[in-house]
């Protein structure tokens, strides 16, 4: 009898006390669920905010674009940097495709590289670096090349054509290696050139290249052909220097020096009726 009177309490006590516990997690879920509930919403609301913002913004007259600064052109007009950018347009600095705006200005033959940048509130600034012809080289039309051997641009009438002329190439002979190295000697050939004190870019009328007798210069005034081959222009200039001097001193016309054999020149004079003479170097 003891026994039973004793495990009626227990079991009465165990089953409240799982009810209360049941209870306590239930509202625990239930707050939980609340809470995740009212942060979701306030994401939503600010995200929603956030977007009328950002449209308010984008569409603000604060932000339209007032300027295009260029920096760096001498041949490609402002106004047209402009007219691509969209100026007149008054549209939004945030609006700029810049980077599809770098690729429609780097399509102008003159543009080597172009960097377009946004300058809050209403700026846009264009970096330019222009190419800078050296010369004009011969290929069925003319062009002008710079100093890294890219033929960029076909001259048209207003263009400056006071440059040296490199003939001997057609345009079949750039799409080749041996052709653009041929192209590469005659440019580095005009640089030694340029920097003599004996020459300069002036003296300097036409260039001719060829795979067979390498490279040529006709000067200015009273034309003379200088022959250098392909190789050793270095050390070869400065034989030709001195040879120069010698000729200067002797007071003779000469109308071909070659230079193109191994320690030797081999000198044309003007006057027909003289025989060529050789010089060892």
């Amino acid at each position: 009898m003891a026994s039973r009177i004793l495990q009626a309490p227990r079991t009465r006590v165990g089953l409240s006390l799982r009810l209360r516990r049941a209870f306590a997690r239930a509202r625990r879920t239930t707050a939980r669920t609340l809470q995740a509930a009212g942060i979701a919403f306030l994401v939503i609301g600010t995200s929603a905010a956030s977007a009328t913002l950002v449209f308010s913004i984008t569409r603000s007259s604060y932000f339209r674009v007032r300027e295009v600064k260029v920096r760096g052109t001498t041949q490609i007009s402002r106004a047209e940097v402009a007219r691509i950018i969209g100026l007149s347009h008054g549209v939004s600095i945030f609006a700029i495709p810049a980077r599809r705006q770098e690729r429609e200005i780097a399509r102008n033959p003159w543009v080597a590289r172009v960097v377009v940048r946004r300058q809050f509130p209403d700026r846009v600034l264009v970096d330019v670096t222009e190419r800078r012809p050296c010369a004009i080289v011969k290929l069925g039309s003319l062009f002008y090349v710079d100093r890294q051997g890219v033929v960029f641009k076909r001259l048209v009438r207003g263009d400056d054509a006071d440059f040296p002329v490199i003939t001997g190439l057609r345009p079949a002979d750039l799409s080749v290696p041996e052709g653009r190295e041929l192209l590469a000697r005659a440019l580095e050939l005009q640089r030694l050139l340029e920097r003599d004190p004996h020459f300069g870019m002036k003296r300097i009328s036409e260039i001719h290249a060829s795979q067979d007798s390498g490279v040529s210069v006709i000067t200015t005034g009273d034309p003379m052909t200088i022959r250098f081959g392909l190789d050793n222009f270095p050390v070869k200039m400065e034989s030709l220097g001195k040879l120069l001097q010698h000729i200067e001193q002797q007071r003779v016309k000469v109308r071909v020096i070659d230079l193109s054999f191994h320690n030797m020149a081999v000198l044309e004079p003007a006057d027909e009726a003289d025989d060529g003479n050789t010089v060892g170097l």
